[in-house]
């Protein structure tokens, strides 16, 4: 409370990194509390209470971040498969993204919050950015097959075609 009156005083805001930081250090103490503690001491201050808005902070960055990375990963892949040998038949955007949102979930859990409805809520804004960044690239990878596929159509030989250059003896 001292930090944020000073901070509203000063004019600069906490830093979510250092407050989660705070978080840290101090749920370390009161696990170190209950453990030397006699059995009916209770901590008395509420962490996940007062440290929530800088996690929340922190979740809202997370999902604004998801999906210009799904667009840099789109911009910059190849899309030719990673590793047939080894099962990896998928193109380098897959693993980005698959490997960003996986770290944006582990990184969540790594703090250890312990309270369940506040994880509910980060989780739940976390799954819906993860979900419209993967929405818009199965979009964006939908219409470069159909672009594919209407390109092929329009460069494939007619069946008239095909016919007219079999008649011909073009075929042989």
């Amino acid at each position: 409370a001292h930090i944020e009156h000073y901070s509203v005083k000063s004019g600069k805001s906490v830093n979510y990194a250092d407050a989660l930081e705070t978080y840290q250090e101090l749920k370390y103490l009161r696990d170190i509390y209950s453990q030397v503690a006699p059995k009916n001491a209770k901590f008395t201050l509420n962490l996940e209470k007062f440290f929530f808005k800088y996690l929340d902070e922190l979740c809202l960055m997370s999902a604004r971040k998801m999906l210009p990375v799904v667009q840099e990963a789109i911009q910059h892949d190849s899309f030719e498969p990673l590793d047939l040998n080894n099962g990896s038949g998928y193109s380098s955007s897959v693993l980005d993204i698959f490997k960003m949102i996986n770290e944006t979930f582990t990184m969540f859990k790594s703090y250890g919050w312990q309270n369940e409805v506040h994880l509910a809520e980060i989780y739940t804004k976390l799954l819906k950015a993860a979900s419209d960044a993967l929405v818009y690239y199965s979009a964006r990878m939908m219409n470069m097959i159909i672009g594919d596929l209407s390109e092929e159509q329009l460069n494939a030989p007619s069946a008239a075609t095909k016919e007219q250059n079999r008649k011909s003896g073009a075929w042989i």
